[in-house]
């Protein structure tokens, strides 16, 4: 009896611990993830965010940011990424629900810019226009206006942390069922 009412609670959640721990793997998840290079042509650090747009009236948003393409895994961070002078950096972003609009570039002491990749209204679930971008001088570029940096803020906070604790709450539950099993199964012997 009481391993049949065990069961009833530990298949859904081992069957939902299985489907979060797979996800980075999914086909439909992988298929939106993208890289873009961004290239330092300049002599000094810069730090860049990602823009995105996501309704026809250009409201802009942190790009949701990954480590890799395959497993589509959830970068810690979508904005303020370091790329060294000389180098280049990929950045791996989900043009699912958002388009790459260009992005916020800053460095130690300067004010923030923006590069912009695409013109004019977002345009939903269209994929970067560019896949390699050049950045070889930053007084060229604008200053970045009041609602960008308020974007750059938002995207170097932790991504999605209720998103991790989502993540997490699977793994939690199911190790807690299995201390409850155990201790239950000891006590009724």
């Amino acid at each position: 009896m009481l391993l049949g009412c065990n069961a009833v609670a530990l298949v859904p959640t081992s069957c939902l611990v299985i489907a979060v721990a797979a996800n980075p793997w999914n086909p439909m998840q992988v298929a939106f993830v993208e890289g873009v290079t961004v290239v330092n042509q300049t002599s000094e650090p810069i730090w860049i965010t990602p823009l995105g747009a996501w309704d026809r009236t250009d409201r802009r948003a942190p790009m949701p940011v990954f480590e890799s393409q395959y497993p589509a895994k959830l970068a810690t961070r979508a904005g303020g990424l370091l790329v060294r002078p000389g180098l280049e950096r990929t950045v791996f972003v989900d043009w699912d629900d958002i388009e790459l609009s260009g992005f916020a570039i800053e460095r130690s002491d300067d004010r923030t810019r923006v590069l912009t990749l695409r013109e004019g209204p977002a345009r939903c679930c269209h994929s970067a226009p560019i896949a390699r971008v050049e950045i070889s001088s930053l007084s060229e570029l604008p200053i970045a206006p009041p609602d960008i940096l308020e974007v750059v803020q938002r995207a170097k906070s932790r991504q999605r942390l209720a998103g991790h604790a989502a993540i997490a709450a699977p793994f939690v539950s199911f190790g807690i069922l299995c201390g409850l099993w155990f201790v239950l199964s000891r006590r009724l012997r």
